[in-house]
């Protein structure tokens, strides 16, 4: 199996379970860190109360 997925030995592994119940297993080749290591760098940020009235402004309501 791991020659077909391409894995060495310790490699990690997502699985889930598709529509029609079968077990999918799909190669972790990347550690989370990894996935933002070239992002700019976050200039400013938002706290819940921020984030829910934008999400309201966005979906046209009046009240946030």
């Amino acid at each position: 199996m791991r020659d077909a997925l391409g894995l060495a030995s310790g490699a990690r592994l997502q699985a889930s379970i598709d529509n029609q119940g079968r077990l999918v297993l799909v190669p972790s080749n990347y550690e989370p860190e990894e996935l933002f290591q070239d992002r700019p760098p976050v200039l400013r940020t938002m706290n819940l109360a921020d984030m829910e009235n934008a999400i309201a402004a966005a979906a046209g309501a009046e009240d946030a």
